[in-house]
């Protein structure tokens, strides 16, 4: 327990220390949520606001942790790492725990923005939210990991994360409905994790629907999540 304190504190340490990471999880969104809010898009900010919490969570899990990952790679931290008794799943592990923390505060800032400058639902705050955006989180830090573990350098996983990143938000709903995209975009999409996420929140804070009534949209991101976790762990190497 001590050792994954330390391990946690050191995460955290790194994490901060680059400022991108701080773009990406704060700043980025943020700018989202006050442009789409100001503009009114889609007449409500309960409408508005789901999609921006995936694109936080995705700017986070995805961005910033691939491309931190690989980076600390390169940099030998974790060939440093391997030479102690430490396994991957337990690196794997405080890391997935340290972006989750991050990520809960990037969203609780979100939605205290959201509630105090454009009157959003107290719904946000709720357990049903906080369980179904964990789920989220648990699929896209896995993916993060993934795009991290299969890219050689700091370029490809640029690249790695930044097509995922575009094509969940943009084809998955985030921005606009999926109802008026072309069919097939439509068909595509019903096999992408973000409509389940996005569809699930504004479930629950525009018609009070109860997490145990999204039992598809849990199974569908569980899923998603454990075969990018797998992988990831296939993949993973030291250096």
């Amino acid at each position: 327990m001590h050792t994954l304190v330390q391990q946690y504190l050191f995460e955290n340490r790194l994490f901060f220390r680059n400022k991108m990471n701080v773009f990406w999880n704060y700043i980025f969104p943020l700018f989202f949520l006050l442009l789409f809010g100001s503009l009114n898009f889609g007449g409500s900010i309960d409408y508005v606001l789901p999609g921006i919490i995936i694109m936080a969570i995705a700017s986070s899990c995805l961005i910033s942790t691939g491309i931190s990952f690989v980076l600390m790679r390169e940099k030998g931290y974790y060939r440093r790492m391997s030479i102690v008794p430490v396994s991957r799943f337990f690196l794997l592990g405080t890391q997935i725990l340290q972006r989750y923390v991050v990520v809960l505060t990037q969203i609780v800032f979100l939605n205290l923005v959201a509630l105090i400058v454009f009157s959003a639902s107290p719904a946000y705050f709720g357990l049903d939210v906080w369980l179904l955006v964990s789920f989220g989180i648990f699929t896209f830090l896995a993916l993060g990991f993934l795009a991290a573990n299969i890219s050689p350098n700091v370029e490809a996983a640029e690249a790695f994360t930044m097509l995922p990143f575009f094509t969940l938000l943009f084809l998955g709903g985030a921005f606009w409905p999926l109802s008026i995209m072309p069919e097939f975009l439509q068909k595509f999409a019903v096999f992408l994790p973000t409509p389940y996420l996005i569809g699930g929140i504004q479930s629950i804070v525009m018609i009070d629907a109860s997490i145990f009534d999204l039992g598809k949209n849990i199974l569908v991101l569980i899923a998603w999540g454990a075969v990018s976790l797998i992988m990831a762990v296939k993949f993973f190497r030291w250096e």
